[in-house]
């Protein structure tokens, strides 16, 4: 036996029966747990020209087209869409973290021969890396990411196209046998010059892409006037408005959205100034010592100027 057959290269291949019945065309399809590895999967694809970069974002990679059809459940435009991309490449591929959420495993039979990479990565980091770029809870997280685990393995089981399961962390450590693999799998050549630069590409804890991958607020508590909570708050990026949570002494009160124009924001060049709120606390009936706090929903992030008492605002 070869010693490298006994090496753990942290790959399954589920694939044809014989090289002779692999087709030339094929859809490449990057999918995963989010924030398990595949961003830096579909940077590779870019640099094979299997991805387009023109239609992903930014530091992600996800196709913004894609995404949008399957998030708002435009299965009617699919078609044509595929029909484009099948026009312009013989193999080209995307990027949809969790795809199991957007389609049934016989609903990938609209790509043409379709080919799945799955990146798994180890839940403690999963959950780590989505808790810091979502601002959430790490524990939580964590159970979110093995359920999603369980969905993503069954998804996959109820499947029957070529297949190339990936150890995010086996890749990091074997470049090279990955690269070969990546290649083989998606059909396209690979010279030693793109062999190098493909090697530098896989990086663990890339902080460009985890500074860029993330949510980001702004804004701040200003005060208390005329009996109503005063501040603004705004999301970097995103053009919905933030929904806030007002907690007294650590239980939720109120739940509204800084949307109000300010013509201040808008004069120090805070977006379209439209991300602001004025709550009346007046029906609370709260007492001088009540300490008060506004947090994003469903984050950890909390307003600065917030978490002061009552009294500490009226000052």
């Amino acid at each position: 036996m070869n010693p490298t057959d006994l090496l753990n290269k942290g790959l399954i291949w589920r694939g044809y029966n014989h090289a002779a019945e692999q087709p030339r065309e094929r859809t490449i399809i990057v999918t995963g747990l989010g924030r398990s590895g595949t961003s830096m999967v579909a940077a590779m694809l870019g640099e094979l020209g299997i991805l387009s970069r023109d239609k992903a974002y930014q530091a992600t990679f996800e196709d913004r087209e894609f995404l949008h059809l399957f998030r708002f459940s435009e299965t009617d435009s699919l078609p044509a869409a595929i029909a484009e991309r099948n026009n312009l490449a013989s193999i080209w591929g995307f990027k949809i973290p969790s795809l199991h959420g957007y389609l049934e495993p016989h609903e990938l039979r609209a790509f043409r021969n379709p080919h799945l990479i799955i990146v798994f990565r180890d839940l403690v980091a999963v959950a780590q890396r989505h808790a810091i770029a979502e601002l959430t809870d790490p524990l939580e997280a964590f159970f979110e990411a093995s359920s999603g685990m369980s969905d993503l393995i069954a998804f996959l089981r109820a499947t029957d196209c070529p297949a190339l399961l990936v150890s995010y962390e086996k890749a990091v450590s074997l470049h090279d046998q990955f690269v070969t693999a990546l290649a083989q799998f998606c059909g396209v050549p690979v010279d030693e010059a793109q062999r190098q630069r493909l090697n530098r590409m896989i990086l663990p804890n890339n902080m460009s892409y985890a500074d860029v991958a993330r949510r980001r607020y702004e804004g701040n508590v200003d005060g208390i006037f005329d009996g109503c909570l005063v501040g603004w708050c705004r999301e970097l990026d995103e053009p919905d408005p933030v929904h806030l949570d007002l907690l007294i002494d650590g239980i939720p009160h109120l739940s509204f959205k800084a949307n109000r124009f300010r013509i201040d924001l808008r004069q120090a060049g805070i977006g379209h100034g439209s991300y602001a709120f004025a709550e009346s606390l007046h029906a609370l009936g709260l007492s001088p010592d009540a300490v008060l706090s506004v947090r994003v929903s469903g984050r950890l992030y909390e307003l600065p100027g917030s978490g002061k008492s009552l009294w500490q605002y009226w000052r």
